[in-house]
C-alpha cells in the first residue's frame, strides 16, 4: 500500500555507499537507474497526474521528460484529439513544396507515388520524414495523426500547441526523482544502484563472480517484496473488500457446512 510519501535521492545515494562501501557513485547514473528501477515495479499509484503544453514547430515537438504513461493528447485551440499513426511520408527539403505520399520501409499508406519508390531515390533531393504532412480546414470531430519517436512527439499540424495528460515520475524541486518513502522500497532502490555499480566492476575485473551473483539475488528478492508491499491494500482496504464480496452472496453462511447439503435445492431455499 502507497501512502503518497517520498524520499530524496540522496538518502538513496549514502544508504549505497553504507551498504556497499561503494566509494564513488555517479549522481546522475543514480539517477536514471532510479526511474528505471521504480517504474520496473508497475505500479502506477506511485506516479503524479500531469497537464502540460507542448509548442510544435515545423510538425515536432519535445515530449515530458518524465512521462510514464500518456492517457491524452488535444489540439488547444480546436479541442481535436490526436490518434497515434504508422504511416511514414516523404517531404521534400525545398521550400514551401510537398511531394506526395510514398511507400517505404514496409509501410502502405494511401497515394503512393510511382516515380519515388525506393529509398535510394530519396537522395538529395527528399528527406525521410516521420510524419503526416501539413493539414488544413480541420473541422471539430475530426482526428489529427501524431507519432512519437524518442524525446520527440511528429505531429500533422505544422504548427500549433498541444495539451497533453499523462502519469509522470515525480520529481522535486531540483529536479530529482522521488523515490516512495518506503523501507522495502528504499532497500529495493539500494540494491538496484548496488547491483548496476557491481556489475560495472565485475566486468572490469573488480569484483568476483560470487559477489556479483550475491548482489543480484538480494536485488531480485527485494523487487518482489517492494512490489508486493505496494499492491498489497492495508488492513482498512482489505476489510471493505471483504464487506463488498460478503454482499454479494446471497446466503454468506450456506458454505459453512462444507459440501454435506451439497445438491439440497430446499435447505438452499
Amino acid at each position: 500500500m502507497f501512502y503518497g510519501r517520498y524520499t530524496h535521492v540522496n538518502e538513496i545515494l549514502e544508504k549505497v555507499r553504507e551498504e556497499f562501501g561503494f566509494e564513488e557513485v555517479p549522481v546522475d547514473a543514480a539517477m536514471e537507474h532510479i526511474w528505471t528501477a521504480v517504474t520496473g515495479l508497475e505500479v502506477k499509484e506511485i506516479l503524479q497526474d500531469f497537464d502540460e503544453e507542448i509548442v510544435i514547430e515545423g510538425n515536432r515537438g519535445i515530449m515530458p521528460s518524465n512521462i510514464i504513461y500518456l492517457e491524452g493528447i488535444r489540439e488547444k485551440i480546436s479541442k481535436i484529439s490526436l490518434v497515434p499513426s504508422k504511416d511514414i511520408f516523404i517531404k521534400s527539403n525545398e521550400l514551401n513544396t510537398s511531394r506526395e505520399f510514398t511507400y517505404i520501409a514496409g509501410y502502405t499508406v494511401t497515394g503512393a507515388s510511382d516515380d519515388i519508390n525506393t529509398e535510394a531515390e530519396l537522395e538529395p533531393n527528399y528527406a525521410f520524414v516521420e510524419h503526416y504532412p501539413e493539414a488544413s480546414n480541420l473541422d471539430a470531430g475530426n482526428s489529427i495523426g501524431y507519432q512519437i519517436r524518442g524525446d520527440y512527439i511528429f505531429c500533422e499540424l505544422t504548427n500549433c500547441t498541444l495539451e497533453i495528460k499523462y502519469k509522470g515520475f515525480p520529481i522535486w524541486d531540483d529536479n530529482t526523482p522521488k523515490i516512495p518513502d518506503d523501507p522495502k522500497v528504499i532497500s529495493f532502490v539500494v540494491d538496484y544502484l548496488g547491483e548496476k555499480i557491481a556489475k560495472r566492476l565485475y566486468l572490469s575485473d573488480r569484483l568476483s563472480r560470487d559477489k556479483f551473483e550475491m548482489i543480484r539475488q538480494d536485488r531480485m528478492w527485494s523487487q518482489g517484496a517492494a512490489r508486493n508491499k505496494l499492491i498489497t491494500p492495508d488492513e482498512a482496504t482489505m476489510e471493505f473488500i471483504r464487506r463488498m464480496q460478503t454482499r454479494l452472496i446471497p446466503k454468506p453462511e450456506q458454505f459453512s457446512t462444507g459440501f454435506k447439503y451439497l445438491g439440497d435445492r430446499e435447505r438452499l431455499k
